[in-house]
């Protein structure tokens, strides 16, 4: 929680907004970037210059498509296999307290501690299969089909 604002000067142009899960977020000249889940919840953006034709945020995808979640946790990817279309991209992120990776011939996540995350967007119709570089047991694969 930012405390210690009311007396500042030379701020202008500073704006404050409320985002839900937050006690405030103060924007000076630089926004935070924010996952599309958080953008969802942000409330107060009524008279920002420039966004006259946005609505809501509940259809946001990734640009040139949607992305899906697969999660690292209890030595396992889950789910083990995703079908997604082309422009699509995959988010894994590492849930256990030991690191992880997610690599294919394409695309390598390089290690991921808990709590991190690693995107790939698959532009390319086909199967990718992966696995965990430190744990080769663990394999994963993505079905990627022409939109």
């Amino acid at each position: 929680m930012m405390t210690g604002m009311d007396n500042m000067t030379g701020m202008d142009n500073m704006s404050m907004y409320n985002v839900t899960g937050t006690e405030k977020c103060y924007l000076f000249g630089v926004m935070k970037c924010y996952t599309p889940e958080a953008m969802r919840n942000i409330t107060g953006m009524d008279n920002m210059i420039g966004m006259d034709n946005t609505t809501g945020m509940d259809g946001m995808e990734a640009a040139g498509g949607k992305t899906v979640e697969v999660s690292i946790s209890s030595f396992a990817f889950n789910p083990e296999s995703v079908t997604i279309s082309t422009g699509d991209t995959v988010r894994w992120t590492n849930l256990d307290s030991a690191n992880h990776t997610a690599t294919g011939s394409t695309f390598d996540s390089g290690i991921l501690q808990e709590g991190e995350s690693y995107e790939f967007q698959f532009t390319d119709a086909g199967t990718y299969e992966y696995s965990c570089l430190i744990h080769p047991s663990m394999r994963g694969s993505v079905i990627v089909e022409e939109k």
